[in-house]
């Protein structure tokens, strides 16, 4: 998470920058977006595709420790397909529900892990088509 940090420092010093961050990852690097805004408290968004939350050991629930420590909004977009990260999203929702997080899961039905990557697969395709406007619309709800 450091470099992650090191980065967000970085860019806040932009010229261009409003003070607002965020941040998106896919498949490990979704679970890191995730992860990273349980560590940093100032993140205004995160967005993770088909990445885990943060558990309390591998495969295990979620660490309601940690997501008690988010305050940034986190969409997360997952594929049905994806049996472990489908399986997690209702237990990772129902706990950020109870912390009062704000979480926005989306399932995409016979969609695969990384739709994004393999767009040829069934119906990855369309899944993508619907969750990348989804991101831009969240980051600029959030990040404007």
């Amino acid at each position: 998470m450091k470099r992650y940090k090191t980065a967000r420092t970085w860019a806040l010093k932009l010229p261009r920058a409003n003070g607002k961050t965020g941040s998106i990852g896919f498949c490990a690097g979704g679970g890191n977006s995730f992860r990273f805004a349980t560590e940093v408290p100032e993140l205004n968004a995160a967005v993770v595709y088909y990445g885990g939350a943060p558990t309390t050991g591998r495969g295990g629930p979620p660490n309601e420790e940690l997501l008690g420590k988010i305050k940034a909004p986190v969409l997360g977009l997952y594929g049905e397909n994806d049996g472990r990260m489908a399986e997690d999203v209702a237990a990772t929702k129902a706990v950020m529900d109870r912390l009062g997080k704000q979480y926005e899961p989306h399932v995409y039905p016979k969609t695969t892990h990384s739709f994004a990557m393999f767009q040829h697969i069934g119906t990855n395709a369309a899944s993508i088509a619907d969750a990348w406007p989804r991101t831009i619309a969240f980051y600029k709800k959030y990040l404007s």
